[in-house]
C-alpha cells in the first residue's frame, strides 16, 4: 500500500512539474484589452513599463522571443520599439515616477516590428536580439520605448494582475528618454497579456482547433484555422488532416500557417485533424473535428453582397457592417433603443423537426438582449427560444437556436433588437431549407396606368417584388 502511495505521489509530482516548467510560459487569460499598452498609438511617442510576478512565470532560463496578443489598429505610426527587459524585486509602481532605472535594464530588441503584426486577434511574436536570461526568483519588468511620430488607435490583450503593476507615459511633443524618463502619465492594473519562449525541451502539446466549430457548419469558402496549445515546446510546423472519411487523410504536411485553405464541396460533411512538430518531435493529434457545408438551397448568409441579401427583408433598417464581423468582411449591424425593437428577416424557411438556426452574434454593452422571433406573413412575430444575451462587450458569441417546436411549418425567422441602447452584430448564419416560392408581384411604374400621349416606342418600367 505504502509503495502505491508513493507511486500515485511521484507522478502527480512529475506531473506538476510539467506544467510549471513549459517552454512558453503565458501570463495572463480572457478577452479583456488595453490600448495603453505596450504602446498607446493614439500619441507620437510612449516609454511604458510592466511589472510580472515570479510567481506568474515559475520558470528560469533564456527568454528567446516575446509575443503580445494583438487585437485591432494599424502600426504604421507605432512601429520603432526598443525593448528592455530586467530583475526586479518591486511587486507595483508606487508612484507615477516610480520607473525601474534603465541601469537594471537590459535591451534585447532594437527595430522596426511591423513585420511581425499578425493579423487581427493573434499573438504577435518578436524575436529578441538578446535573449534574456531570467533567473526565476525576481519579478520581471519589460519595457518598451515606442519612438515612430504619428498616431492612430491600437488595442492589445490585457488581463488584471496586480494593483499599478504598469505605468505609461505618452506625449505628441516629447520623446522620452527611458535613461531619464518623466512623470508617467498614469498607472494602471490592467496589463498585456503575454508568452514568454524559453528553449524548447519537449515535443508540442496537441493543437488546440479553432474554426469550424465541431460540429458545425461552415461556408464553402471557409478556412480551417487552430492555435498552438500552451504547457510544452514551441511548434515549428504543422500536419494537417483533412477529408471526408472520419479518419481523415494527410493534406498538407510541415506547413508553418496555423491556417488551411480546403476545398468545399456544398452540403458535405468534413473532418479534420491537426498535429504539431518541432526540433524534438511530435505531438499527439488533435481531437479530430467535423463541420457540415449548406446546400445550395439551405439557408446560409454572412453579410458579404447587397444588403439585405436576396430574400431577405429589413423593415428595421439593420445596415452591413464591416468592422466587426465573423466570417468575411461583414456582418449585419443595428443600434438598438428603449422604445423600439427592429428586425431583419430572412426568407421563409422549411422547418423541419431537426431544425436550427445558427449563428454568431456580438453585441456592445454586453447588456444588450438579442431575440429569435418567426411569423408566417412578416406582420405578426412570436419569439421562440429564451433571449439571447451577452457575458462581455465586443466578444462574438455562437448561438444555435432548436427550431423543432415550429416542425411542419414554413415561417420567416427573424433577428430582433431587445430594448436597450446597445450594438448588435449578427453574422455567420445557417438556418433550414430555404421554402420554394414563386415571386411576389412587380410593381408598375412607367408609363403611368391610363396614361395617354404615349410615345410609339415606349419604355416600360417597374420595381422588383419585395417578397
Amino acid at each position: 500500500m505504502k509503495k502505491l502511495i508513493l507511486l500515485f505521489s511521484l507522478i502527480a509530482i512529475l506531473a506538476l512539474s510539467t506544467l510549471g516548467f513549459a517552454d512558453t510560459v503565458q501570463i495572463g487569460t480572457g478577452t479583456a484589452t488595453t490600448s495603453y499598452l505596450p504602446i498607446y498609438g493614439f500619441y507620437g511617442y510612449n516609454y511604458t513599463q510592466q511589472i510580472y510576478l515570479q510567481t506568474q512565470i515559475n520558470k528560469s532560463g533564456n527568454i528567446t522571443k516575446l509575443r503580445f496578443f494583438y487585437v485591432s489598429g494599424a502600426i504604421t505610426n507605432s512601429k520603432d520599439w526598443v525593448i528592455y527587459m530586467g530583475h526586479t524585486t518591486k511587486t507595483s509602481f508606487s508612484s507615477t515616477t516610480d520607473w525601474v532605472p534603465l541601469a537594471n535594464l537590459t535591451q534585447v530588441f532594437a527595430g522596426d516590428v511591423s513585420s511581425y503584426l499578425p493579423a487581427a486577434n493573434n499573438w504577435m511574436e518578436i524575436p529578441l536580439t538578446t535573449p534574456f536570461n531570467y533567473n526565476n526568483t525576481d519579478n520581471l519588468v519589460i519595457a518598451v520605448d515606442e519612438n515612430t511620430s504619428g498616431y492612430a488607435s491600437m488595442s492589445w490583450g490585457a488581463f488584471t494582475s496586480g494593483s499599478n503593476t504598469g505605468i505609461y507615459y505618452y506625449s505628441d511633443s516629447v520623446n522620452p528618454d527611458p535613461a531619464s524618463p518623466p512623470t508617467a502619465t498614469s498607472r494602471t492594473g490592467s496589463i498585456d497579456r503575454i508568452q514568454l519562449v524559453f528553449p524548447n525541451t519537449s515535443a508540442p502539446l496537441a493543437p488546440t482547433l479553432l474554426y469550424p466549430s465541431n460540429g458545425g457548419w461552415a461556408f464553402t469558402n471557409d478556412v480551417l484555422s487552430w492555435i498552438p496549445t500552451m504547457g510544452a515546446g514551441d511548434a515549428s510546423t504543422y500536419d494537417v488532416y483533412f477529408g471526408t472519411a472520419s479518419n481523415p487523410p494527410l493534406v498538407s504536411s510541415n506547413q508553418t500557417a496555423t491556417t488551411y485553405t480546403p476545398t468545399l464541396a456544398a452540403g458535405t460533411t468534413y473532418y479534420w485533424k491537426v498535429v504539431a512538430r518541432n526540433e524534438i518531435g511530435d505531438s499527439p493529434a488533435s481531437d479530430i473535428w467535423s463541420f457540415k457545408t449548406p446546400t445550395t438551397t439551405q439557408l446560409a448568409e454572412s453579410f458579404e453582397g447587397s444588403f439585405p441579401p436576396a430574400g431577405w427583408a429589413n423593415p428595421g433598417s439593420w445596415t452591413r457592417y464591416s468592422t466587426y464581423y465573423k466570417h468575411g468582411t461583414a456582418s449585419a449591424y443595428k443600434y438598438g433603443s428603449t422604445t423600439t425593437q427592429y428586425i431583419l428577416s430572412t426568407p421563409k424557411v422549411t422547418i423541419t423537426s431537426t431544425s436550427t438556426l445558427d449563428f454568431w452574434a456580438l453585441c456592445s454593452p454586453a447588456s444588450g438582449i438579442l431575440q429569435i422571433v418567426y411569423s408566417p406573413d412578416r406582420t405578426t412575430w412570436t419569439q421562440v427560444g429564451s433571449d439571447i444575451t451577452f457575458a462581455a462587450t465586443y466578444t462574438w458569441y455562437h448561438n444555435v437556436i432548436d427550431l423543432s417546436s415550429l416542425a411542419g411549418n414554413n415561417y420567416y425567422l427573424g433577428f430582433r433588437t431587445g430594448l436597450q441602447s446597445a450594438s448588435f452584430y449578427v453574422d455567420a448564419v445557417f438556418g433550414p431549407e430555404i421554402t420554394p416560392e414563386a415571386p411576389g408581384p412587380v410593381t408598375l411604374t412607367s408609363p403611368a396606368n391610363g396614361a395617354t400621349m404615349v410615345s410609339t416606342l415606349p419604355t416600360f418600367t417597374w420595381t422588383a417584388p419585395t417578397t
